[in-house]
């Protein structure tokens, strides 16, 4: 196709079906793999048969090679099809999809067999992948961003291991106060990674990757043996004893 249009624009597209999974478990496999086969069929009928390419990737993931125009006339025509696709589903309600999609560098187009088209796919599953959780769908389109957050992520994970030991993680106490009087009646123990070079890290950056490799349960008993210790500090100091909250992993309840 690129050679036949060498300036025409493409873009790559992950489409990913939510929740598929309870289609397999609920109704089936034999009803999960028609599904499949309705869907490669929408999609097929919606994409040029001349110009364009859809295929399977694995699982419930769909690939797609189409024409680009600029994004909003792109993500119009996304929409469309994600429309038709939440008609094919039954008993679990509409079928959503989840989206990723990246722009084919034009610079590469006159010579093909130069292009990295599992690098594409790769890319338009980090935009798919990157979106924040929604019962809609969701279009994304991949930028430098979710390149640098990868990469961030991936150096994070490396460096996890080692912050217990360098004492980078530290407890910070949020005080519960009693509205009444204003006494401080207890404390939430909340995590912080002051890391030498990022500086201070929310939760919200580090919580989700030490859930993904299992870390979890290390940051758990460290944050509930330093509550501990703090409860035995204040006890010793003879303060009157309040309690401190701390924060569970399902991980730790599994």
């Amino acid at each position: 196709l690129i050679r036949k249009a060498p300036q025409a624009r493409y873009v790559v597209v992950s489409l990913n079906l939510r929740n598929f999974s309870l289609i397999n478990e609920f109704e089936g496999r034999q009803q999960g793999d028609r599904l499949l086969r309705d869907v490669y069929a929408t999609l097929r009928t919606e994409a040029d048969g001349e110009e364009e390419l859809v295929a399977r990737g694995e699982a419930d993931t769909f690939y797609l090679f189409l024409q680009g125009a600029e994004q909003p006339q792109v993500v119009e025509r996304l929409e469309r099809m994600a429309g038709k696709l939440a008609n094919l589903s039954g008993t679990i309600g509409p079928l959503r999809a989840s989206m990723g999609i990246y722009y084919v560098q034009p610079g590469k187009m006159a010579q093909p067999e130069e292009m990295d088209f599992a690098a594409a796919e790769a890319c338009a599953d980090a935009a798919r992948k990157s979106a924040e959780k929604s019962y809609h769908n969701t279009c994304t389109f991949y930028d430098e961003s979710i390149k640098n957050r990868q990469r961030d992520m991936t150096t994070m994970l490396y460096q996890l291991e080692g912050a217990l030991e360098r004492r980078e993680l530290e407890m910070y106490l949020q005080p519960k106060v009693c509205a009444e009087n204003g006494a401080v009646a207890g404390a939430e123990a909340l995590v912080r990674w002051n890391h030498p070079e990022w500086g201070m890290q929310s939760p919200a950056e580090f919580i989700p990757l030490f859930e993904q490799n299992g870390f979890i349960t290390k940051l758990d008993q460290f944050v509930w043996n330093r509550a501990c210790a703090c409860l035995r500090e204040w006890d010793d100091k003879g303060y009157p004893p309040i309690s401190i909250s701390v924060n569970v992993s399902r991980a730790d309840i599994y």
